[in-house]
């Protein structure tokens, strides 16, 4: 940072100034006097209208205008405090009385008066929310009063003398200070909470001279920043993060300290006081930051200082001294930088813990926003930038959704130290790239397009990034050593394995000869020391070069700069002294020695000149050329770099004032004075005096721009000349071309175009009937839409528009002198540039038109027509290139049909099988091999069901199966998931399913059978008798034993869990006859159903329907199974000898009669077959009784039957769950 002193005012009667205040708000300045005069006085900045030809931004160029005079008081002023707030002026005098002042109508008048005769207003102190105020007087008391003027409370502390008062932030505690150096917390209400813990005093007795606490309003710099200032008169202070901190950080500032202030966002804290030295008294303004390190000193002359107070952007101050207003201009050390076309600055914001970090495109516009905690600070060079933060113990140095890994780095766990910094690389728009990750605290940094170094002030950094960001090279390596600065050849070995952390280690040392600055340039980089030595460093080995002596001794440099050739260099000392020094010789100029700069804060070497140089001396721009300067030009932006004799500038004070919304105007080109006098001498004499200038003067900016002059005035002679000079070949070609051409006109388009002027060039050609050359012109800039313009060009000449090309385009002839292949050409290339711009459905009505079939269907592939993807293959003519690709596109959406048909056409088969394997068609993969005889799905098919069974997928493999028409094979596995969920006694509505499923497969297999699917290799026949008889003969021949008993009792599972199911719902429902009669159907079922289950469901449905003949058989059944055992069959015997002690085993209720359809005997209704001819009767599966009926339903998937008046009424077959036919 850099301060000034910028102008000066004194107040009338030349009475000594007490106490002031600047509004932070309203800008108004208030300051009270001896005389009991209040003045009140307001500046402004002027504007001017031209930006180079004045100082737009500067804070220097002010006007008063505002100079009032109130006068309410007879006595001294004591204190004067400002409500932001409300705007509201509060002013009191040592007889105790107090003005509230009011600015209505451009005047101000007395809002409130309060008087407490025989006392002394010590401290008067707004809130920050302006609602409250707190006064305390030297006899003890203390007043709390609303911003109406009401008391809230009033409080008196018995033989204490108070002198100052400050708010918390929050307005929860008060600061009271006595006047022997104690500070009293109170709470809203007045009540005492505790003392201050003070440890920047030895001994009490000492008077307070200021109490600050930081509101917070505009952010912290940091997550932990201090924010409450405490200064004593003997000049020790302490800082505070808050009243409870038990480690604040403690200052001696090694004189008498008068007041203490900070600025608008709690990053400096400005300390005035009085030091003496060899009996001289002088008035200074020491300029901390919020963990105490000194920035900056500024003297103030005058003797006896009264106060100092901030603006409220920061980047004034408004020091009085006796009689005299001083305003200071602060230059702040922003965290920022500027690459190529960007630049790059932070910010706090109040609602953020984090800073807020731009990235803002000068070209275009754009921002890229970045959070990043505890940033310290930001360095740029080319397209990249590092952002360097400190660690977080609670959280991660940056949060964004490029960085999380950064906390897990800065707080391992497995160190056995804490690494403490980041150092992360951004591209441009503020995409974090590398990150590393050091122990030890970073002072200095330097960036240059291929090397970052980082120093502390004992070890330095260096790291090549250039291979981390070289998009050419395919493996990442960069080359980094970390050095201590006392051993410079000898690298630090680094103490991680991580190749991403660079650690010292617990081992760190520390040097007396202290690290101040460093720089870089293209070769070597520079090290200054405190002791004034120089060190000059090979880049690429990082070994010592050189050492240079600054002959300046006791100057302790804040900033070296080299220039682009490593040969001088200039030196800015801790006073912005600057200094040059020649680095290609070990001893100082003599013409040199006694050239030195006063009040310099920032210096720029030019990139493509090693003699000149631009610095900025408070709020003028000095250009140099070695030590002979220009005439300054009024200027306080920070400069972004030097080069083409044009110093680019940027207003980041404007930019801070509203940072969300940067400007291309805050970002100014100035021109030097040679660049200055050859535009003149270009604009108002001949060519011949201006190339005499640049001859005396040589720079390539200036060729470029004689050049320019030449080729517009046609010199020919003269461009020629320029461009032999800038060693431009295309230049001199473009002349001797230009010489061939004799006419003048098309000699002007030419120039036109060499210039970019590519409007006028074009108007130039058609003018002199030279459509072709303004045809060859836009197709080399690749301005096709013009070429289509040029190409539909009518009789009369007239350019089309968009809309008039749109309309011929659809038109089916061709209009104009265009060839059709030129059209072609044209459209095919307007296509291609909504391509690239996702303009789809433009890009294929171009494509439409230039009859390019390829990139339509890609477009109908991003579009998702797949209709109009379906028709272009069907254009294609068989063995198309362009077929396996659109093949590609359904295959990558599940299009399977049509990517099998798009194969089959480029007459890839196999491709077209695999597609189906791969999306899991099965069917149309054995269709396609079958037909097309290959051999290669079977394999595929068993080698997927195996993988599928393998791990477990059982249901995968049987549906592999099914897709395939494997239906027996999927059947075999269904019965054996079947089998296995009935031996677990699993719910008998799954296991059913599974078997109706298992039966479905089977009748499926079936129909296959029948239609000859099985045995045709060849193409599909349509199915007939002869062809199912094939089939179903050579399928018997071939098929194994164990599956044709899955053939023959394919439903056998199903009906045994159907009739058990249905024999339980008609017990639930009352229905004991028909539970009976279904329950007698189940003995066919042994081989499924347990015979406990069986047996004990007739025995309690013949129970219940009064056979008692059939539940005695039953019973008998139950207590003969070897399948049950002993105890329950004990428990059968006993309920048998129960119910038979009562009921005889006789039926109570006589069995209705039928006769068998066979032989025509007598039979109960319950009988499963005929005693007689064994004829078995087919249960019926609505009601399960037997079926003994001549006629009856039949379905029609599972052939099972149904009683005709049962069925009637049901939509789906009870069994298999098929609709009803």
């Amino acid at each position: 940072m850099y301060v000034y002193l910028s102008k000066k005012i004194t107040v009338q009667n030349n009475s000594l100034i007490t106490a002031s205040a600047w509004n932070k708000k309203q800008g108004f300045v208030a300051a009270g006097t001896d005389s009991g005069l209040v003045k009140v006085i307001k500046l402004e900045v002027t504007e001017g209208k031209d930006p180079k030809a004045r100082d737009p931004k500067s804070s220097n160029t002010t006007n008063l205008i505002m100079n009032s005079s109130l006068e309410g008081h007879a006595s001294s002023i004591s204190s004067v405090v400002w409500n932001d707030t409300y705007n509201k002026l509060s002013t009191a005098d040592s007889n105790g009385r107090i003005v509230i002042w009011n600015f209505h109508r451009n005047e101000w008048t007395e809002e409130m008066v309060n008087k407490r005769d025989m006392t002394i207003v010590t401290g008067m102190k707004w809130s920050s929310d302006g609602e409250h105020i707190c006064i305390v007087y030297n006899d003890g008391v203390i007043i709390m009063g609303s911003l109406e003027g009401s008391r809230i409370w009033v409080k008196e502390l018995k033989n204490s003398t108070l002198t100052h008062v400050e708010w918390a932030p929050d307005k929860r505690f008060l600061l009271i200070g006595l006047i022997n150096g104690e500070i009293h917390v109170y709470d809203f209400n007045g009540e005492f909470v505790d003392k201050l813990n003070v440890q920047c005093l030895d001994s009490t007795g000492v008077r307070i001279a200021a109490i600050d606490w930081y509101d917070g309003q505009n952010g912290f710099i940091s997550n932990d920043s201090p924010a409450l200032a405490i200064c004593y008169t003997n000049g020790r202070c302490q800082i505070m993060k808050n009243e409870l901190d038990e480690k604040p950080i403690v200052i001696d500032c090694q004189m008498e300290i008068i007041c203490a202030q900070w600025n608008h966002d709690g990053s400096i804290l400005a300390i005035g006081g009085l030091v003496v030295r060899d009996d001289k008294e002088t008035n200074v303004v020491q300029f901390y930051n919020p963990w105490g390190l000194h920035l900056k000193t500024l003297k103030v002359p005058g003797k006896k200082l009264a106060s100092v107070n901030w603006e409220g952007s920061g980047l004034r101050l408004v020091i009085t001294v006796d009689s005299l207003i001083y305003f200071a201009n602060l230059r702040p050390s922003y965290k920022w930088c500027s690459l190529k076309s960007t630049i790059v600055y932070s910010y706090t914001k109040p609602t953020k813990n984090e800073q807020c970090i731009v990235f803002f495109d000068t070209k275009t516009g754009e921002k890229n926003i970045k959070y990043m905690k505890n940033l310290l600070g930001v360095a740029g060079a080319g397209e990249y930038c590092i952002l360097i933060a400190q660690g977080d113990d609670s959280q991660s140095v940056a949060q964004s959704s490029s960085a999380s890994a950064l906390a897990a780095r800065l707080t391992n766990q497995k160190l056995a130290y804490q690494v403490q910094y980041a150092i992360v690389l951004c591209n441009s728009i503020g995409t974090p790239i590398e990150q590393k990750y050091i122990d030890f605290q970073p002072a200095n940094w330097s960036m240059n397009i291929t090397h970052i170094l980082v120093s502390s002030k004992s070890y330095f950094y260096l790291w090549n990034y250039s291979s981390m960001v070289d998009r050419t090279l395919l493996k990442k390596q960069s080359f980094e050593k970390l050095v201590f600065i006392d051993n410079p050849n000898i690298p630090v070995q680094i103490k991680s394995e991580d190749s991403a952390i660079v650690a010292v280690g617990p081992s760190i040392q520390e040097t007396k000869n202290c690290i101040l600055a460093t720089t870089l340039s293209d070769k070597h980089f520079f090290i200054a020391r405190q002791s004034g030595y120089i060190q000059k460093f090979d880049l690429a080995t990082a070994n010592v070069a050189q050492v240079y002596l600054n002959e300046s001794n006791g100057i302790i440099a804040s900033k070296i700069i080299v220039n682009s050739n490593s040969t001088k260099m200039a030196v800015v000392d801790t006073n912005s002294f600057m200094r040059l020094i020649d680095l290609t010789i070990s001893t100082e100029r003599e013409d040199w020695a006694d050239f030195k700069r006063t009040d310099v804060w920032n210096v720029v070497w030019a990139s493509d000149n090693p003699d000149m140089y631009v610095c900025m001396e408070k709020t003028k721009m000095m250009i140099f050329r070695d030590t002979q300067s220009e005439e300054p030009i009024s200027c306080s932006g920070y400069i972004c770099e030097f080069s083409e004799l044009q110093v680019k500038v940027v207003f980041l004070d404007d930019i801070m004032s509203r940072v969300d919304s940067p400007k291309f105007s805050d970002i100014v080109d100035f021109d030097t004075k040679y660049l200055r006098d050859t535009r003149d001498l270009l604009e108002k004499l001949d060519l011949t005096d201006a190339t005499h200038f640049i001859e005396l003067n040589p720079h390539t900016r200036l060729w470029k721009l004689l050049s320019e002059a030449a080729l517009n005035k046609m010199d020919l002679g003269t461009a020629e000349h320029a461009f032999v000079k800038l060693k431009d070949y295309y230049g001199i070609e473009f002349v001797k071309k230009l010489q061939n051409i004799h006419d003048q006109n098309l000699r002007k388009a030419e120039i036109c175009a060499y210039f970019n002027m590519f409007e006028e060039s074009e108007i130039a050609y058609l003018e002199q009937d030279r459509k072709d050359l303004a045809y060859v012109l836009r197709k080399k800039l690749g301005d096709w839409f013009k070429v289509l313009q040029l190409l539909k060009l009518d009789s009369e000449k007239r350019i089309l528009d968009d809309t008039d090309i749109l309309e011929t385009d659809m038109v089916s002839t061709a209009i104009g002198s265009g060839t059709d292949a030129q059209l072609e050409e044209a459209y095919n290339e307007i296509g291609d540039f909504h391509f690239e711009r996702h303009n789809w459905n433009l890009a294929v009505r171009y494509y439409i038109m230039s009859r390019n079939i390829e990139k339509q269907a890609d477009c109908y592939y991003v579009l998702e027509d797949y209709d109009s993807l379906s028709k272009i293959m069907d254009q294609l003519p068989e063995n198309s290139e362009l077929l396996s690709k659109i093949a590609n596109m359904f295959e990558s959406v599940g299009m399977c049909k049509e990517a099998c048909e798009a194969y089959v056409k480029a007459q890839s088969v196999k491709a077209a099988v695999d597609v189906c394997v791969k999306l899991n068609q099965w069917d149309e993969g054995v269709r396609l091999a079958k037909q097309y005889n290959i051999g290669q799905v079977d394999e595929l098919l068993a080698k997927q069901a195996n993988k599928f069974l393998e791990q477990n997928k059982i249901f995968n493999a049987i549906e592999l199966y099914r897709k395939a028409k494997h239906f027996l094979d999927a059947a075999r596995l269904m019965f054996e998931v079947a089998e296995k969920e009935t031996n677990k006694r699993n719910s008998p509505v799954l296991i059913k399913k599974m078997y109706v499923l298992a039966g479905l497969l089977v009748e499926q297999y079936r129909d296959l059978i029948k239609s000859g699917g099985i045995f045709s290799k060849n193409k599909v026949k349509e199915p007939n008798a002869s062809t199912a008889l094939d089939g179903i003969l050579s399928e018997e021949a071939s098929i194994a034993i164990k599956d044709s008993k899955i053939l023959d009792n394919c439903w056998h599972g199903a009906e045994a869990y159907h009739f058990l199911m249905l024999c339980e719902r008609q017990l639930r429902e009352g229905k004991i006859d028909a539970a009976f009669k279904t329950s007698m159907a189940l003995t066919n079922y042994e081989d499924i159903l347990k015979s406990k289950n069986i047996y004990s469901l007739i025995a309690l449905c013949a129970c219940g329907n009064g056979s008692y003949n059939i539940a005695s058989k039953a019973f008998i059944k139950l207590e003969s199974s070897n399948e049950i055992p002993d105890r329950e069959r004990k428990d059968f015997e006993t309920l048998a000898f129960q119910i038979f002690s009562y009921h005889q085993p006789k039926d109570k209720k006589p069995a209705l009669k039928g006769e068998c359809p066979q032989c025509a005997t007598r039979i109960t209704e319950w009988h499963t077959n005929c005693p007689n001819c064994d004829t078995k009767f087919a249960p019926c599966i609505v009601s399960g009784r037997p079926i003994l009926e001549t006629q009856f339903w039949v379905c029609g998937s599972c052939k099972h039957r149904a009683i005709e008046q049962e069925i009637a009424n049901r939509i789906s077959c009870p069994l298999c769950h098929m609709p009803v036919r």
